[in-house]
C-alpha cells in the first residue's frame, strides 16, 4: 500500500500518542495544514488496510495504532481520560472461546470504565 503524506503524519501521531485519540485531536496535532475530511478519508483507508484499528467510547470513535492488534484501555467516565495497559490475560480465554465456538480470532479489545483518582 502506498502511504500518502497525510497517512504518514497520522501514523506518526498515533504511534507517539500510544493511546486512542479522536479525529479532532489528530487534526489539532497535525504539522501540515489539511482539511478534516482528508483526515477522515485517510483514517478510513488505513483502517480498511488493517494498519490501524478503531474503538468507540461513549459514542465517540477513537483511532489507535496497534502493532499487536489488541487494545486494552481504561476510561474515566467523568473526565474522559484514556489510559492504555499491556496486561493481557485474555489469551487463555481466547483459546477456550476458539475451541468452544470453533472460531479463529485475530484480535480483541478490552476496556474498563470507572473514575480516575482526580474524579473520585
Amino acid at each position: 500500500m502506498v502511504v500518502s503524506p497525510i497517512s504518514e503524519e497520522i501514523l506518526r501521531i498515533l504511534k507517539k500518542e500510544n493511546k486512542p485519540i479522536s479525529t479532532k485531536d489528530i487534526n489539532k496535532i497535525f504539522k501540515i495544514e489539511v482539511d478534516l475530511s482528508n483526515i477522515y478519508r485517510n483514517l478510513n483507508k488505513l483502517e480498511l488496510n488493517q494498519i490501524i484499528s478503531s474503538i468507540s467510547f461513549k459514542g465517540t470513535k477513537y483511532y489507535y495504532y496497534s502493532e499487536n492488534r489488541n487494545g486494552h484501555f481504561i476510561l474515566c467516565k467523568s473526565c474522559g481520560e484514556i489510559q492504555t495497559f499491556h496486561i493481557c490475560h485474555e489469551n487463555s480465554l481466547q483459546k477456550k472461546l476458539e475451541e468452544s465456538f470453533d472460531y479463529q480470532f485475530t484480535n480483541h479489545n478490552l476496556y474498563f470504565e470507572g473514575y480516575c483518582k482526580k474524579c473520585r
